[in-house]
């Protein structure tokens, strides 16, 4: 119990910090055009284009992962007409895809200034500054 008791105390605090930079975010970039869907990516460095991998949850699923790696937030607009080719099945609905590879030097990467600029070195929640701090305190 103490484990999911943390976990949620975790996600409750960052889910308002991610709800606010995702909103910050698609303020910031050029507005999707009518008829596409705009998926997202945290990447891996150095991991840009390579990874078919994408979501439609910046704030749920693309953030907390280019945090985790430390790396960089990309994303690539879709014809919706096309987007149910590419979801995973098995995933969740409506959230998850495979992207063609041929599609993937459509990616953008978004400037990290809209997700890195004011933010402290870590990001902390309560005495938990990382998916390993979670970990180490899963296990006492």
């Amino acid at each position: 119990m103490k484990w999911i008791k943390l976990f949620n105390k975790m996600n409750e605090n960052n889910s308002v910090f991610y709800n606010k930079t995702s909103e910050f975010i698609i303020k910031s970039l050029p507005k999707v055009k009518d008829g596409y869907i705009r998926l997202w990516r945290g990447n891996r460095p150095n991991e840009v284009g390579i990874n078919p991998s994408y979501t439609s949850s910046l704030e749920g699923i693309a953030l907390p992962f280019v945090y985790g790696y430390d790396g960089v937030l990309s994303y690539i607009d879709l014809p919706i007409s096309d987007i149910s080719n590419y979801e995973v099945s098995g995933g969740v609905d409506g959230e998850e895809f495979i992207i063609p590879n041929s599609l993937l030097k459509n990616v953008v990467v978004v400037d990290k200034i809209l997700y890195k600029k004011n933010l402290p070195d870590t990001l902390s929640v309560g005495n938990i500054s990382s998916f390993d701090d979670f970990a180490d305190n899963f296990l006492k």
